[in-house]
């Protein structure tokens, strides 16, 4: 009798080794083709090891590369030692590191115009010493350099320690625990950016192939269809771009032309940088033309 009452309240407990082990294999064993979501709450080493696993996978799922090597198309990605980059900085900033490495981390690897949109949308006092940095750099660097603004990505940030400046600050207050004079510490740091032109090769690729577009970009083309300011033909030709449904579609039809080997990656290279070329001179002229200015010359 008492082997067959401990056999009845080991089936029926709750936590034997079978269930445990089929919970930690559902909750482990990925599901269908898309990520899944990991709470908080038990968020263990091997776990997310495994998220991190399944977002690089994902990652390099987006990407289609070319089949064969051409030596006289420029490469995809440059190496950092042909990047031109431009630094600024910026000193005498009341934040302390802590706080602008917050910032850096919320702008790292963005467009700059994104950047400082994001900055724009935080209403927060305290990141206007960035924001300034960041519309400096980019009014030098489409009026001084004459770069795209839309290719104009940040390329690092970084913070330097400064110095403190003490003031002595009296207390008035009745509710106040301190009573009389005290000395505050206000911090002063520095903050340096470095942006650079990302070339159209990259640029291709990153808008195009992997489609992660640019959120400045994208608005601008919903708003400029919606206020009915280019032809609703153009709906069409910025497909890939527009919203995540018509982005998701594109990428779905470049991986079934490249599939089934319809898809030359350097000739639709070709045919998509030169098309953005001559928008860009197209726009200039247009520009000139309102200012009573002849068109540019090509080169």
């Amino acid at each position: 009798l008492a082997q067959v009452m401990i056999g009845l309240a080991v089936q029926r407990a709750p936590w034997r080794p079978s269930s445990l082990l089929g919970r930690i294999d559902a909750v482990s064993r990925p599901k269908g083709s898309r990520g899944f979501y990991f709470p908080r709450d038990r968020w263990f080493p091997w776990r997310q090891k495994k998220s991190a696993g399944r977002r690089a996978a994902l990652e390099r799922k987006r990407h289609i590369w070319p089949r064969y090597f051409d030596a006289d198309e420029d490469p995809i990605v440059f190496k950092d030692d042909k990047i031109v980059a431009h630094k600024f900085q910026k000193d005498c900033i009341p934040l302390s590191i802590k706080r602008m490495q917050d910032y850096t981390r919320l702008l790292k690897g963005r467009q700059l115009q994104d950047g400082i949109d994001w900055l724009a949308c935080l209403a927060r006092p305290s990141s206007q010493p960035l924001r300034d940095i960041l519309d400096q750099a980019m009014k030098e660097c489409t009026e001084v350099h004459a770069w795209d603004p839309a290719r104009i990505w940040i390329y690092r940030m970084s913070t330097a320690s400064g110095f403190y400046m003490r003031r002595v600050k009296f207390h008035t207050k009745r509710d106040s625990t301190a009573k009389g004079p005290s000395l505050e510490r206000n911090p002063r740091h520095k903050f340096m950016l470095w942006v650079r032109e990302m070339p159209l090769p990259e640029f291709f690729h990153r808008m195009y192939i992997f489609n992660k577009v640019p959120r400045s970009i994208r608005l601008d083309m919903r708003c400029a269809l919606v206020q009915k300011k280019v032809p609703q033909e153009m709906e069409k030709v910025w497909a890939p771009y527009l919203n995540s449904r018509s982005r998701f579609k594109h990428r779905y039809a470049l991986k079934w032309r490249d599939c089934t080997r319809d898809f030359d990656y350097y000739t639709e290279r070709r045919k998509w940088i030169d098309e953005y070329e001559y928008n860009r001179a197209r726009e200039e002229n247009e520009a000139r033309a309102a200012r009573g200015l002849p068109p540019k010359v090509a080169r």
